[in-house]
């Protein structure tokens, strides 16, 4: 599947740029939504599985963040963190998953694989505003500093 991009809001500070692997329209775009409602400047490219998400990690682009579904085709999220681990550590970019499982073992294997930030989807209400909360802060941390 091939990656799109979306922008969000027009601002004079550089946009978050951020990867979202996730293979279901629906929450591809409750991602968007909620992005733009919390009026981050954002680039949102989005990869339909874990196979394209790997390719676009791998592609020279740089993201500010990943945000990746676990339950994925061809490539699933844990295998994709797998992967990624044998990657530079100062290549890859803070992971948060975006998940429908509630799974111990799921979570362990994230947070041993280093991820930053492990939701539950559908998110509402204090969970979004957690997960807006994160990415804003590897949006605020990577503006450069007078």
């Amino acid at each position: 599947m091939t990656a799109t991009t979306v922008s969000g809001p027009i601002s004079m500070r550089r946009p978050l740029n951020i990867l979202l692997i996730e293979d279901d329209p629906i929450d591809q775009e409750a991602t968007r939504r909620a992005l733009v409602r919390n009026k981050i400047p954002f680039v949102l490219q989005i990869a339909g599985d874990g196979a394209a998400g790997l390719a676009c990690l791998r592609d020279g682009s740089s993201f500010d963040v990943v945000l990746l579904d676990l339950k994925l085709p061809v490539c699933g999220g844990i295998e994709v963190l797998a992967d990624l681990q044998r990657m530079p550590p100062m290549h890859m970019p803070p992971i948060v998953v975006l998940t429908s499982s509630d799974s111990d073992t799921d979570r362990r294997g994230c947070w041993a694989r280093g991820v930053v930030g492990y939701f539950m989807k559908p998110l509402a209400g204090a969970e979004l505003s957690r997960l807006m909360d994160v990415i804003c802060s590897y949006w605020w941390h990577s503006l450069p500093r007078p």
